[in-house]
């Protein structure tokens, strides 16, 4: 089937909204000439928009248009084609939005991510009073650089080519081939970038009595070309990314990955558990292992954690929900059982265990009593789980021992749960661990 301007471009419904001289509508009757040339049909095209001048265009197109946030169009394309590769997905951005999203663009090009992005490149940020941009020529004059800009200019087209994007283009917004370079660029798998040099007159060009020859000399002076500047045929992000899910289809899950229920629900409704201790005692990945167990024992199982941004330092705490229903709750004002097995973990949970119901149950090493708190408090012998052990072991050991106390899972799902998934080295250790701790809590019954 074949298609005119018409069926993309609504131009004729309404004016476009631009000052007078704007050459933004240019590009876009360019565009609107470019996408019979590809003969896509309307209703799989898809045009981002973000903040600025040109963001207002989409409402003069006839096909999927997605407004967003100022620097954020290139992101919101990205998303959509890997959501529907069979989509064709084309970015209106200006200089200013290209600036804000830079990294956005970078990125898109280096995964050379298959969408087409038009940069609407007039200098500065027109729609905001004319301050600087990325874009904006050495010494130019702006309301943010009334003494000329000391800054120099981002070349789009290099930056594509830099981050090995497979096509880029220059092109002055008068230019009769534009429409035919934007419908190659949308051909083209892979990234694509057009760098559209334009006309702010309403700013830009007023300040810096900027002309097309006044362009072309820049042009010249920076020694730019117009015309493809960039071609590859470096693979698209999105064609290996099907092909990487294609390959997956119909594959098992690598052994030890899928969770099943193996053992006895335990007889609870519900359950909380805090598990507070200090970074390098493996606080999170024991507190893992113990949600494993649960869902081992046919339970629905939440993990919250909390640390420092330090490495190796300050607190670390795991909050845990297990209940037979699934769970929607991530933090507990009143866990059922807190387990403490550090002076950190006491200390950053001080106010919530003076907080704590009757009810709730304390368990906690021996040397950090006593503790401030209405519930009950259970104290772990030194002796009981080997406080001289290795110290990312000391939490596991704990946990062995609470779990033993409370039944939150057996120690038989513990066990199942600690070499799961795990490298062979750290799964020897963790048994070896909890065989101990078998031992030690079967000498205190």
């Amino acid at each position: 089937m074949s298609y005119d301007v018409n069926d993309y471009l609504l131009a004729d419904s309404m004016p476009y909204p631009f000052c007078p001289g704007c050459s933004h509508g240019q590009v876009l009757d360019a565009l609107g000439k470019a996408l019979p040339m590809v003969g896509v049909a309307p209703n799989r095209v898809a045009l981002v928009t973000d903040i600025g001048c040109i963001g207002i265009s989409d409402k003069h197109f006839g096909m999927h248009t997605f407004h967003g946030l100022h620097g954020r169009s290139v992101t919101y394309a990205s998303g959509l084609k890997l959501g529907n590769p069979d989509l064709t997905v084309i970015v209106l951005v200006g200089d200013g939005g290209l600036g804000l999203g830079g990294h956005h663009f970078l990125h898109a090009a280096r995964r050379n991510v298959d969408i087409t992005v038009l940069v609407c490149n007039n200098f500065n940020f027109g729609m905001t009073g004319g301050q600087h941009s990325v874009t904006t020529p050495h010494q130019a004059v702006t309301a943010t650089t009334t003494e000329g800009n000391f800054e120099y200019p981002l070349d789009i087209a290099g930056l594509v080519d830099v981050a090995q994007g497979n096509f880029a283009a220059r092109v002055m917004f008068h230019d009769p081939r534009l429409p035919d370079l934007i419908a190659e660029a949308i051909r083209s798998p892979g990234f694509a970038a057009l760098d559209i040099w334009e006309m702010c007159t309403a700013y830009f060009a007023k300040r810096n009595k900027v002309s097309r020859s006044v362009l072309e000399e820049q042009l010249r002076e920076r020694n730019l070309s117009t015309g493809i500047v960039v071609r590859r045929d470096r693979k698209g992000y999105v064609e290996q990314y099907r092909h990487s899910l294609e390959a997956l289809q119909g594959k098992p899950l690598s052994e030890g990955t899928e969770l099943a229920a193996e053992f006895p629900r335990p007889v609870y409704p519900r359950q909380s558990v805090l598990i507070a201790g200090r970074a390098g005692q493996k606080v999170r990945s024991t507190a893992m292992i113990l949600g494993r167990a649960g869902v081992l024992s046919d339970l629905y199982v939440t993990q919250r954690d909390d640390y420092p941004v330090t490495v190796m330092t300050g607190h670390s705490t795991a909050e845990m929900v297990f209940q037979p229903d699934p769970v929607n709750e991530l933090t507990v004002d009143a866990p059922d059982i807190v387990l403490i097995t550090s002076e950190e973990g006491r200390d950053v949970i001080r106010e919530r265990l003076r907080g704590l119901p009757p009810t709730s149950v304390v368990y906690a090493l021996e040397e950090l009593l006593p503790l401030d708190t209405p519930a009950r408090v259970e104290p772990i012998a030194a002796d009981a789980v080997n406080i001289q052990k290795k110290k990312t072991q000391i939490v596991l050991a704990c946990v062995a021992w609470m779990a033993a106390k409370t039944q939150v899972v057996s120690l038989e799902a513990l066990r199942r749960a600690a070499w799961f998934d795990e490298r062979q080295s750290i799964a020897d250790e963790n048994l070896a661990t909890l065989a101990e701790m078998e031992s030690r809590l079967a000498r205190t019954r």
